[in-house]
């Protein structure tokens, strides 16, 4: 048995690091690419992109190493396992993110107020729309690749790869628009297209850093997940405390939900129907609600535990 786990443990660590290693080197790709036709076009859109993307990469290099750590047992010295800097990591990419997106807005604002920089729109409409597709491509590698391991650091490759995709492929919708729709009064605001779609494009890309600190945060204060976290371990657990006889009724139990990085602690407090306890049964019951808990959030521990008067 011992020997199945760990065989479980090191397919999952390789399927993990598989990920993130074809995201580290699609990012790599990607920045050098953005760089040189932010060069050649002088596009602040393309440079933000860029920008964003070697920013990814080197959270991607981080990623890699901490990877054999998560996996490590809980043990009496760390109780929460490497946990901690699993949230630590999401919530430090968070905010370099978001001071990535606020010193790119201040940039383009002031190109803005400079008069604006003409660029070439049909290079940058070709490779937006180009990198849309690819972007599109890495996510649906990266979904399947995680659809076992159910990595929070895939999760959040996954997530900036989807944006990234959605957004490249606007930004090649509006830089080919002013080409097809010639008006007159184009001409006038055709220099400031470039900085306004690159500001546009990083407050679509704020969410995704916010969510992260948010969450981080809210892990690390030991503060309960989001409430469709905490109804769906009741969802789940409620059939079989009912199922078993545990319980008569629902009020009497108390669910305090917690979690860290990828791991969910839940502790039920419950009063039991009955003065004498079968502590076989007991252990049997919990054992099936962590079970049935791990199938849907993957590295969940329970406590069942009895409240007395």
């Amino acid at each position: 048995m011992c020997a199945e786990k760990a065989q479980s443990i090191q397919r999952e660590i390789r399927q993990e690091t598989s990920a993130l290693k074809l995201s580290m080197w699609a990012e790599i790709g990607f920045a050098v690419l953005e760089i040189f036709v932010a060069l050649i076009t002088n596009s602040q859109a393309v440079l933000m992109d860029a920008v964003c993307d070697m920013a990814e990469t080197i959270t991607a290099i981080v990623s890699l190493k901490l990877v054999p750590l998560l996996y490590k047992p809980i043990s009496e010295r760390r109780p929460f396992g490497y946990s901690q800097v699993e949230t630590w990591f999401l919530v430090i990419k968070g905010f370099m993110l978001l001071a990535v997106a606020a010193g790119l807005i201040v940039s383009n604002v002031q190109l803005i107020l400079q008069g604006g920089r003409h660029v070439n729109f049909g290079i940058i409409a070709a490779f937006e729309l180009f990198a849309g597709a690819v972007g599109l491509i890495v996510t649906v590698a990266l979904k399947k690749m995680n659809r076992d391991v159910e990595s929070p650091l895939v999760e959040a490759e996954v997530s900036g790869w989807y944006m990234d995709a959605v957004v490249s492929a606007g930004l090649g919708v509006a830089f080919l628009a002013p080409m097809v729709l010639k008006f007159d009064w184009m001409t006038a605001v055709m220099p400031y297209v470039d900085q306004v779609l690159a500001i546009i494009l990083t407050f679509f890309i704020l969410p995704e850093p916010i969510h992260m600190v948010i969450s981080g945060v809210r892990d690390l204060l030991m503060m309960a997940p989001e409430q469709n976290v905490v109804d769906k371990v009741k969802e789940i657990s409620e059939p079989i405390l009912e199922e078993d006889g545990f319980i008569d009724q629902f009020e009497d139990i108390i669910y305090e939900v917690s979690r860290m990085g990828r791991r969910l602690w839940v502790a039920i407090y419950l009063k039991p129907n009955s003065n004498l306890i079968s502590i076989r049964r007991w252990s049997a019951v919990q054992q099936e609600i962590e079970d049935a808990l791990n199938e849907e959030f993957c590295d969940t521990y329970v406590e069942l535990l009895p409240s007395i008067d």
